[in-house]
């Protein structure tokens, strides 16, 4: 009986009825994109600005020229960001620098498009770098693979 009751298991399993679902991937309007990174490192920091893209499409998105791009530390420093003459949408400082940890650094987008202007606003706080008192290495095995787990311990600043 117990083996009755697997195969009708098994069988229900195997022809249970199925539902076809359709996912919609309508092209909508694109929308401004904006990738920005700082760092501490000194060099021209940078800013992309493209319109998204429909979901299949295999093209790289399109920059937006004509921008206005500032980023502004909370010591008053501000870096008037410059489109890229050989890549459109990228926008980057004349002058190398690097961020520096306890201010705040703000940035500030505007993008002219149809006749409108939008402006777009992020900041950020940058922490000091957590220091590092010890580095362990563990191999692992995983699927017939055998990586390693790269473990760096240290002390949070506080905030």
């Amino acid at each position: 009986m117990k083996h009755l009751s697997i195969i009708a298991l098994l069988l229900f399993i195997f022809f249970s009825c199925t539902e076809e679902i359709t996912i919609h991937t309508d092209n909508s309007e694109p929308v401004v994109v904006i990738y920005g990174e700082l760092t501490d490192e000194v060099k021209r920091q940078g800013v992309k600005i493209t319109l998204s893209s429909p979901y299949f499409d295999t093209q790289p998105n399109t920059g937006v020229s004509g921008a206005t791009v500032t980023i502004t530390s909370s010591h008053s420093h501000t870096y008037e960001l410059f489109e890229n003459d050989t890549v459109p949408g990228l926008y980057e400082t004349k002058t190398r620098w690097g961020v520096r940890a306890g201010l705040t650094y703000s940035l500030k987008v505007d993008v002219h498009s149809n006749g409108d202007k939008k402006t777009y606003e992020a900041s950020t706080d940058i922490l000091p770098p957590i220091e590092i008192d010890s580095i362990t290495i563990v191999p692992v095995s995983a699927m017939g693979h055998k990586n390693y787990i790269v473990n760096l311990y240290g002390k949070e600043t506080e905030g």
